[in-house]
């Protein structure tokens, strides 16, 4: 198993067998860490082998912008509400719809004899699973400040997925 395969598979182990809190946004921010934890591994693991300077500059500002992230997913208030179980139930069935389809995505990736477009095809889906997973989120009972964090998450990750899909196109 290659490193990259290594990274996928642990992040969907915790992000598939997590403990469910009768609360969402605790939930979101258990799997949030996991997911980003994961993203920088696969940064790390392709500032090894690309020679291209810029790659290098992206992982390391996915890197950085991961790590900002994690402190700022843990300051969420995640002690104000108890959700029903229905809204649990219901936020759970999305989530794992969303990762599954997320995981499928990075692990089917095209694969090129480029190791930088392959990296950009890898982070892409890893992207889109963020975003849809706080889409997510934002249907439920959240405090009005951690909306607004979310939201500015989703708008930050769209624009970042348009600069990927762009380098996409100039890397063919």
């Amino acid at each position: 198993m290659n490193t990259y395969d290594k990274i996928l598979c642990d992040m969907a182990d915790k992000m598939f067998i997590q403990k469910i809190e009768n609360n969402i946004l605790k939930n979101f921010i258990s799997t949030m860490i996991y997911h980003h934890e994961a993203s920088n591994l696969i940064c790390e693991n392709i500032k090894k082998y690309t020679q291209n300077i810029d790659i290098k500059s992206i992982a390391d500002d996915i890197i950085k912008t991961q790590n900002e992230e994690i402190l700022n997913i843990k300051k969420l208030d995640a002690n104000k509400f108890l959700d029903s179980i229905i809204d649990i139930d219901e936020y759970m069935i999305n989530y794992r719809e969303i990762i599954t389809t997320m995981i499928f995505k990075m692990y089917h990736s095209p694969k090129y004899e480029n190791i930088d477009l392959d990296f950009i095809e890898e982070i892409i889906p890893h992207y889109e699973g963020f975003i849809f997973m706080c889409e997510n989120l934002l249907k439920y009972n959240i405090d009005s400040n951690d909306v607004c964090f979310i939201k500015n998450i989703i708008n930050i990750y769209e624009e970042k997925l348009n600069k990927l899909n762009t380098i996409k196109e100039t890397l063919k």
